[in-house]
């Protein structure tokens, strides 16, 4: 965690609230700069959208219920609904329907970023699967995948990543930690914007927003561990499910089977009971695919999930019927 761009925390009750500066993106490609105060309970947001930057700042809210979820007011009346979980990352949801992932402003190299990545790209109309894999020198080969996210071709995308700095915009500000572009080989024009997180635990992801358009999401290829069967696990999530519809929820899940043999684990809902089964490492590591099933007389349709270990976050996407995203973090 850049410990330059956060101080102590403010709220006794959640040590995961801390006054910053924090990158934002949205599910619409919208991006920005997120100021937190929780000692004046003030937030300053600048967001850059497909119609050009703004500015807003308006009163944090902290929620009565749940001691690490806020809100705070926004353009043009929107509210974010926001929690945090216990590496640094918020879960936003945007009343007008984007939902998002702010976390802390960190100064990373092009070589910390090598590896096998898998991703997700969404927009409020499609969604897509694939793999990157980065080089030290900040080589990029992406691969597109099958819509269940298996089956990936051999057909690539050469492009590459470099640092860039980034001007703070508020007036004074000082100067903010770098990011990286996509660029086209041999071309100097500013490609993608792309940011990079690594957690406390060392969990790192990857994510791209094109305002107007969408976001790419993007976590290593790192085998998730079993969980134990009667783990519990309560976390927020934002889900939209179209351009102008979304939700914001708290719940949990208990485990009660687990296969080690197909990567099977099954859970059930603290709220309702009903019971999923999901697969993990499926199709590839660092993933979680759940097919389409009935459970407890519920029908689930198939999604797939990138899972990035030790960020205690998850997002996912529908691999069939209406176009979806998930954005989940766990609670403590």
């Amino acid at each position: 965690m850049a410990k330059a761009q956060l101080k102590a925390p403010p709220i006794a009750a959640c040590p995961h609230l801390r006054d910053g500066n924090y990158q934002s993106v949205f599910s619409d490609g919208a991006s920005g700069m997120l100021t937190i105060d929780f000692g004046t309970r003030t937030a300053s947001q600048w967001i850059s959208t497909a119609a050009g930057g703004r500015a807003h700042g308006g009163a944090i809210t902290l929620s009565g219920t749940q001691a690490c979820q806020f809100s705070f007011n926004g353009l043009d009346g929107r509210v974010y609904s926001a929690a945090a979980s216990q590496q640094g990352i918020f879960v936003l949801r945007d009343s007008t329907g984007p939902v998002g992932i702010s976390f802390p402003m960190q100064k990373l190299a092009v070589a910390d970023l090598a590896g096998a990545w898998n991703t997700i790209e969404y927009s409020s109309t499609e969604r897509g699967f694939g793999t990157l894999a980065i080089g030290a020198d900040g080589s990029v080969v992406a691969r597109e995948c099958a819509a269940n996210a298996d089956a990936c071709t051999t057909q690539t995308l050469a492009s590459r990543l470099v640092p860039v700095a980034r001007a703070n915009p508020w007036a004074g500000g000082a100067a903010l930690p770098d990011t990286f572009a996509v660029l086209a080989p041999g071309s100097t024009t500013m490609g993608v914007v792309t940011h990079a997180y690594r957690s406390p635990a060392g969990g790192m992801f990857l994510i791209s927003g094109v305002p107007g358009d969408g976001l790419l999401f993007a976590s290593r290829q790192i085998a998730l561990a079993l969980p134990a069967v009667g783990r519990v696990v309560q976390s927020w999530t934002a889900e939209q499910t179209a351009a102008d519809v979304s939700a914001f929820s708290y719940g949990g899940n208990r485990i009660t089977a687990v296969d080690a043999a197909t990567g099977s684990v099954t859970r059930a809902n603290l709220g309702d009971g009903l019971s999923q089964y999901r697969l993990y490492n499926k199709p590839r590591d660092g993933m979680r695919y759940r097919p389409a099933q009935t459970g407890s007389g519920r029908n689930y349709n198939a999604l797939v999930q990138l899972v990035p270990v030790g960020a205690g976050l998850t997002v996912y996407a529908g691999t069939e019927g209406g176009t979806y995203l998930g954005i989940t973090v766990d609670d403590r």
